[in-house]
């Protein structure tokens, strides 16, 4: 009798190992679908359908992009959030667009710091821009700011940019009259007719006016230069102490990934973000090249929640 239960005691411990070596030798067997929470064309669906390819290549596995929109971004969120936490569905963000969301939204049912980080590849800077008529240079703003209230233009309260006001606000210590628009596109267009004073967006959004002469670069919110725009200044340059602050695009999963699953997506992640096709094409384009491994991402979200965090009350 003790034989036979010995017998089916070792069975049972087999079965739990095999179950586990099984688990991940078996990962992935069907389609990876990677929610965007905003609309096909913008920067975080082009960063994500950009390195799709190459991380199908690493996983041998199909990618599927899904555009899951609404309630500014919520809506993917949440679903991403409450997805099984197999694998098999993975959500795209940009830092701090996800934080701010939660902060801001009351229908925002996910926790940023509970999700999964995999791996950030693409930045995408917040920049201030100008008429060429109006100021030459980043402290001439200042000054102009100091006596007169400016109108910025921004894509509207409780989003990434209009957050980005009221840091620079608070770091200057002035009150800007700020003109939301319904994306970056409309405020630049505005800008460049003289409509307002300055406008802060993404540096995508502006790059075209920006190459054209019709707007000037003025501040880069970013910790290092940006080689797409070298010669436009970042906060250490003109000596005031604003956080860095950019769109930078990355994928998450669902909280509580089983260990075996992390570690097959972080290693596809990371052969796929260092791949020189990967890299070449990215650089064709008016992103950054700005990996990040998961640690290195948890970290980032814990920055970027501390610094959102104090404006909670304004953002809302």
């Amino acid at each position: 009798m003790k034989k036979m239960a010995l017998i089916a005691l070792y069975c049972l411990i087999c079965s739990f190992f095999y179950a586990g070596f099984a688990s991940a030798a078996d990962y992935p067997t069907k389609t990876i679908t990677v929610i965007v929470p905003y609309g096909a064309g913008g920067s975080m669906d082009t960063q994500t359908r950009g390195i799709s390819p190459y991380l199908a290549k690493e996983l041998n596995a199909s990618i599927h992009v899904e555009n899951v929109t609404g309630a500014s971004g919520v809506i993917g969120f949440n679903r991403g959030f409450k997805a099984e936490p197999d694998g098999y569905t993975l959500v795209a963000n940009n830092l701090p667009a996800i934080v701010v969301t939660e902060i801001s939204q009351p229908n925002a049912n996910y926790r940023t710091k509970e999700f999964t980080p995999l791996c950030a590849f693409a930045l995408d800077p917040v920049i201030l821009v100008t008429h060429p008529d109006l100021y030459k240079t980043f402290d001439e703003f200042v000054k102009a700011a100091k006596t007169t209230q400016i109108r910025v233009g921004t894509t509207g309260k409780g989003t990434t940019v209009h957050l980005s006001g009221l840091i620079v606000e608070g770091a200057l210590g002035v009150k800007f009259n700020f003109i939301p628009f319904e994306g970056g596109a409309q405020s630049v267009a505005a800008l460049a007719g003289k409509h307002i004073d300055a406008v802060l967006t993404i540096a995508s959004s502006a790059n075209a006016m920006v190459r054209a002469g019709r707007i000037r670069p003025l501040l880069i919110m970013a910790k290092e230069k940006s080689p797409k725009y070298p010669q436009v200044p970042i906060p250490k340059d003109v000596g005031y102490e604003i956080p860095p602050f950019s769109n930078h695009t990355g994928i998450l999963a669902p909280p509580k990934l089983p260990s075996d699953r992390l570690k097959i997506l972080e290693a596809a992640f990371d052969r796929a973000v260092k791949n020189p096709a990967y890299v070449e094409w990215l650089g064709k384009g008016t992103a950054e090249y700005a990996p990040l491994n998961p640690n290195e991402y948890r970290n980032e979200i814990e920055r970027v929640f501390k610094v959102v965090e104090g404006y909670r009350d304004l953002l809302k």
